[in-house]
């Protein structure tokens, strides 16, 4: 029984060697599966922070906009250029005027019974296309 005992003993010694690793063509299959979730993956979460910039400046644009509603009701006109959005503050309507997301201020101009309220998107320049795309109150919902 003792010679039985070690005989299955030196089996599984042997199977335990046989199965302790990982083949070449293993490791390079699944290095190969990462390689490719990697190539899907990350360029959608670098885009992310852009989408996040965007929407936000469509939030406070959208802000903006129900303020000067509020300025209009209370005063007849919408402000003027030179006193632009700073007098949403002074009417105590905002606590203050945010920079852009992008850290740009916002272009305000009053126009006969509106105005015209936008940013200049990543770029901080008129235009652009994409992420540098001007992002103006009149079009939210594109």
């Amino acid at each position: 029984m003792t010679g039985n005992g070690s005989q299955m003993e030196s089996e599984t010694r042997k199977q335990f060697r046989q199965s302790r690793g990982f083949t070449l063509i293993e490791l390079l299959v699944v290095i190969v599966i990462m390689g490719i979730l990697a190539a899907l993956v990350v360029p959608n979460l670098l885009t992310k922070p852009d989408e996040a910039k965007v929407a936000a400046a469509k939030s406070q644009l959208r802000t903006f906009e129900t303020a000067l509603s509020i300025y209009y009701m209370d005063h007849g006109d919408y402000p003027g250029t030179d006193s632009g959005l700073d007098a949403l503050v002074d009417a105590k309507l905002l606590p203050k005027i945010p920079m852009d997301p992008w850290g740009n201020d916002y272009v305000y101009l009053q126009e006969t019974d509106s105005f015209d309220l936008w940013t200049n998107g990543k770029d901080g320049a008129p235009g652009g296309d994409g992420f540098k795309k001007d992002i103006n109150s009149k079009n939210l919902g594109n």
